[in-house]
């Protein structure tokens, strides 16, 4: 009687249980009705499945937390990282802290090594970083509309040589409000997301802009769009772009122009 209640209450269960009948069917022959027997208990699985070699290596390799390490940064309430950038060559990690306005250099394994933090960074307010092969930190500013270029000086590894790039404006070696910066490893040309002027400005090792790419959509001047965010691919020879609110990508063979 309880578990014909149960199954009033919950029809589900319905499935793995069969009502008796009020009183026992007899079959032409005479013989008692024989009630269904469930072959095994309710979520025994028969097929049993055995991890092989690599299920089992792969199980150990991201159930290990300890593979997952995290960068402690200071804890000031105006810390406000908005960029970062490796060098492969030297094995850092290089971290872009508007908040406070530094740049501050780690080792891989996340250990601090040294900072760039002075009077001219502070009142740069570094937004966007990217490093070369050589260790030249190149930082863009949204606020001060230019670039400031951090050559390595001599055997100290953590001094340097600064360069100011361009000033505010819409002409050649001029920027409003900078964005994202990337670094082609092959050449050392730098691209630069000129946003306010809706354009990518190419930057040769030498400082001098060569050539400019302007953005529009579907090629229409009355769409201009925003580059807020590059990157350089090696293989395809080619820039990926990210503009306006992040809801447009572009590809742009490197070597474009106007």
């Amino acid at each position: 009687a309880k578990i014909d209640r149960l199954v009033q209450r919950f029809p589900a269960l319905g499935k793995f249980y069969k009502q008796p009948p009020s009183s026992p069917v007899t079959h032409a022959s005479g013989e008692n009705f024989q009630y269904d027997q469930m072959a095994g208990s309710i979520g025994s699985n028969p097929f049993k499945y055995e991890l092989t070699a690599d299920d089992l290596a792969l199980k150990e390799r991201y159930s290990d937390k300890t593979r997952t390490k995290s960068i402690k940064l200071q804890a000031k309430d105006q810390t406000q990282p908005v960029d970062v950038s490796i060098n492969h060559e030297k094995n850092l990690i290089y971290l872009c802290d508007v908040g406070r306005s530094i740049v501050e250099i780690f080792d891989m394994n996340g250990t601090f090594e040294h900072s760039l933090s002075d009077a001219i960074m502070s009142k740069f307010q570094p937004t966007a970083i990217a490093v070369s092969c050589d260790g030249t930190i190149i930082t863009a500013s949204h606020f001060s509309h230019c670039l400031h270029m951090n050559s390595p000086d001599g055997a100290n590894v953590y001094s340097y040589r600064r360069f100011k790039l361009g000033t505010e404006g819409s002409q050649i070696h001029q920027f409003f409000h900078p964005a994202g910066i990337a670094i082609d490893m092959n050449d050392g040309y730098l691209y630069v997301c000129d946003r306010g002027n809706n354009r990518i400005q190419v930057i040769s090792p030498d400082g001098l802009c060569e050539r400019v790419i302007e953005l529009f959509l579907y090629g229409v001047k009355n769409y201009p769009l925003e580059p807020i965010r590059i990157a350089h691919q090696k293989i395809a020879g080619q820039i990926v772009c990210i503009t306006g609110a992040g809801d447009v990508m572009c590809f742009i063979p490197k070597d474009a122009d106007g």
